[in-house]
């Protein structure tokens, strides 16, 4: 009884679906939708439907439990409002609030992923159907598998025309059909889709109905009729087979299994792979075994060993299919240049041949966003070592092409594994953070590296420079010195050019810009930078010397961007020929430089036709400064009065004589000389006597006296201590 117990048991477990534990819920964040992975543990048989609030996942014939507490850990509000279990059905209710579609698929038996995307479903979409409502029965586009399946069924004859049918007497030019089942909108699609398909491969011919054609005979029409046959040889495309995709050229791309190289290896470490890995090259009567020269040629690439491979195949297989894919892959890993690529035109593949092609060739970037994307799946894909071997190079490129996108998602993809920091990794940490506008943090992580004992500290430094010269940061003479023993140890080699550009910048950033502009001839792409620094930090001596020109001296071809702030400095030193002959050769006049220009040169009309349309309180400035320049000071304490400047206002009225504005506005010694000068001495009336009179006029002379005395003391002009 107890044995019978335990199988009964045991059957009755076996026949319910396994749930070991709650079905973990989580989301995430993309462009355009939230994703919700629901994690059962157990292959389930689910469905999806619509309701008011949002949508409704079922799991038949038993729903399991449900671990929300990580539905929100990373996700805001904005389209998921909410996860919860209805208590009377089990159901998983999720609530949005936004105009959104489910899109929901099973990634793996037991994980079934429910897209949440921006804007309407497609048209028929079974998902946006109440769970209450019956389903509709599901076409698999598995031939293969098709027939373990019990096959919908469909009746055709709800399309067909009335038994009895009398001959109208002209056609009628839009016909109507009935009303067309809502739940057959999936199989009418998959319909639509086949026969476009077919039509594409010359199977199908799309003729209008012939809408004169006689009746039958015996008086009713027949009903549509779909025939379904095999045609001898002909292969056609199912939607489960692609075909290979096709590089621009049109050429097949590589495809993701011929560039699996995280497969190339097993799981034991290294050391112990090495020797079975290579094992059995050679085969009997001293043949190259075709299938150990493969697994040898495959792990060394595995291991980002480009020579070895390369020797490998011109050894033992230089005739294989794929010799000519290993080895651009090797030259690849090896920085090596490459006579006979093999990715020739496959940037915009949807394989990982879009990777291999995008590094095999420095200035070739994929441009449709599905080769971007495979891009960055081929990139994830690789073993780790080799993502930091080829990644940073690879950011760079992607930087500076302004893909930040696609540059953030690659360095995500590296620094997956934070332990490791080579020096390449933290120069492309720091030139990520300069990307982001995180200059500090980018200074700090390369400055680091660039007083690290090794090789490493040439790299670290170059880095530096090139990052800190131009933001005008100093440069002492010691790192000078240390760029200038670098390149000297890589001269004539692939990086010199690179660490001269480096060396000049450092040059010019500590000051000595003879030097700079001496050698600026072998990298005169980064002649801007240096006049920038000469313009910004260089002293005047120097900026005299290699700024100042002769009337018929054309301004250098770097510097032609920079020409309005050369000028502006060179007014400031009280050179307006040498600014006017800078700005007669600038891309752009801007109206108040030109207009100070010209009151430097005395000029002041001139200044004035420059300022006509500007109403800016500079430019009111400026124009005041002219009026005065003219002989206008009435004009220019108007315009002083103004723009509020109490201090010009009172020198224009003073320089006008007009002692009334002066009286009022004017400071205290001014002011009171102004009211003196306009207010006569009061007249005593008869009676006072000749005696008081005189005493009144005294009075009015000493006070009159100590205004002067004072204004004197305030406006003196100061004796120079040679005088």
């Amino acid at each position: 009884m107890r044995l019978w117990y335990i199988l009964i048991t045991v059957l009755i477990w076996a026949a319910c679906p396994a749930f070991p534990r709650p079905a973990v819920i989580t989301a995430g964040e993309h462009a355009g939708f939230t994703r919700v992975v629901i994690q059962f543990g157990a292959p389930i048989d689910w469905h999806l439907g619509r309701e008011p609030q949002g949508y409704r996942l079922r799991i038949v014939p038993k729903a399991p439990t449900y671990d929300l507490k990580n539905v929100f850990n990373l996700i805001g509000k904005t389209r998921l409002t909410a996860a919860a279990v209805d208590p009377e059905t089990g159901d998983l209710r999720l609530n949005l609030s936004c105009r959104c579609f489910a899109m929901p698929y099973e990634e793996r038996p037991g994980v079934v992923v429910v897209d949440l995307r921006d804007g309407d479903a497609p048209a028929g979409s079974s998902f946006e159907l109440p769970l209450d409502k019956p389903a509709v029965a599901h076409i698999s586009a598995d031939i293969d598998s098709a027939q373990h399946y019990p096959q919908p069924t469909f009746n055709w004859s709800i399309w067909s025309l009335p038994t009895a049918v009398s001959l109208p007497v002209a056609p009628d030019p839009n016909p109507q059909l009935p009303p067309l089942n809502p739940s057959l909108n999936p199989l009418r699609s998959s319909l639509i889709q086949d026969l476009s398909r077919g039509a594409s491969q010359g199977l199908v011919d799309m003729v209008v109905p012939d809408q004169t054609a006689p009746p039958p005979t015996d008086g009713k029409a027949l009903p549509p009729q779909i025939e379904i046959g095999v045609q001898d040889h002909l292969i056609t495309r199912q939607k489960d087979r692609p075909g290979p995709a096709l590089a621009a050229q049109g050429g097949a791309c590589w495809s993701d299994d011929q560039l699996d190289i995280a497969a190339w290896a097993g799981q034991q470490p290294v050391a112990a792979q090495m020797g079975p890995q290579r094992k059995g090259l050679i085969a009997e009567f001293d043949t190259p075994d075709p299938v150990a020269v493969t697994r040898a040629v495959r792990f060394d690439l595995f291991l980002g060993f480009g020579a070895e491979a390369r020797s490998l195949i011109r050894t033992f297989s230089p005739d294989n299919p794929d010799a000519a894919l290993w080895s651009s892959m090797a030259r690849i890993m090896d920085t090596a240049p490459d006579p006979t690529p093999a990715f020739v035109g496959m940037e915009d593949c949807p394989t990982a041949a879009a990777l291999w092609a995008t590094l095999s060739r420095p200035h070739t970037l994929p441009r449709s966003p599905l080769a971007k994307a495979a891009v960055l799946r081929g990139f994830s894909a690789l073993p780790p070592h080799l993502r930091q071997l080829l990644g940073p190079d690879l950011v760079d490129r992607f930087l500076q092409a302004n893909d930040m996108t696609l540059a953030t998602a690659l360095f995500d993809a590296i620094l997956r594994d934070p332990s490791v920091q080579s020096p390449a990794i933290v120069i492309m940490q720091s030139k990520m953070n300069q990307a982001l506008g995180k200059t500090d943090r980018a200074i700090s992580k390369i400055s680091d590296l660039a007083k690290s004992p090794g090789p490493s500290a040439a790299e670290g430094l170059a880095t530096l420079i090139e990052e800190e010269a131009p933001l005008g940061h100093p440069i002492t003479f010691a790192q000078v010195q240390a760029l200038e023993a670098y390149l000297l140890e890589r001269r004539g080699g692939p990086d010199a050019p690179r660490f001269q550009r480096a060396l000049i910048l450092a040059r010019a950033a500590s000051g000595d810009f003879d030097s700079a502009f001496k050698n600026l001839d072998s990298a005169p792409d980064i002649g801007a930078k240096v006049w920038q620094l000469l313009t910004r930090t260089g002293s005047n001596t120097a900026f005299l010397s290699h700024a100042s020109l002769l009337g018929s001296d054309p301004i250098p071809q770097a510097a032609k961007a920079l020409a309005i702030q050369i000028a502006d400095r060179m007014l400031g030193l009280g050179l307006p020929d040498q600014a006017a002959l800078w700005i007669a050769q600038a891309t752009q006049t801007p109206s108040q430089l030109v207009a100070r220009v010209k009151l430097a040169q005395g000029d002041s009309q001139g200044a004035l036709n420059q300022l006509q349309s500007d109403t800016s309180d500079s430019a009111s400035q400026l124009r005041a400064q002219a009026y005065q320049a003219l002989g206008n000071p009435r004009q220019a304490a108007d315009l002083y009065a103004k723009l509020g400047r109490p201090q010009d206002h009172w020198q224009a009225l003073r320089q006008a004589g007009d002692w009334v504005g002066l009286a009022k506005h004017g400071p205290a010694p001014w002011k009171v000389v102004a009211e003196l000068a306009i207010n006569s001495a009061p007249l005593l009336d008869a009676t006072s006597g000749p005696l008081a009179h005189d005493t009144s006029l005294l009075a009015r002379s000493v006070a009159t006296r100590d205004a002067i005395l004072d204004l004197l003391e305030q406006t003196k002009i100061p004796v120079s201590a040679s005088q």
